[in-house]
């Protein structure tokens, strides 16, 4: 297998982020930074925890969350 090793990876413009099609291994406990420095992304695996910026999409796959489920009530009043 070859390793390829490079300095900078960008879209074939440089005016957008590279897509990566198919997906990224992420190191663990280290962290992701955005242009300026910034953490973007936190990756712990002694936790199970990922923490980001900003999260995108429904969230629908997402399991182990305590929380109030969203849902629907009705109410019925007893007249007599």
């Amino acid at each position: 297998m070859s390793t390829l090793r490079v300095i900078k990876i960008s879209n074939l413009n440089e005016d957008g982020a590279v897509e990566l099609t198919k997906g990224a291994v992420l190191p663990a406990e280290q962290q992701i930074v955005d242009p300026n420095g910034n953490t973007a992304v936190q990756i712990s695996t002694s936790a199970g925890v990922v923490t980001a910026t900003k999260f995108i999409g429904s969230g629908s796959g997402i399991t182990g969350l305590t929380g109030t489920p969203t849902g629907r009530a009705l109410g019925l009043i007893l007249v007599g």
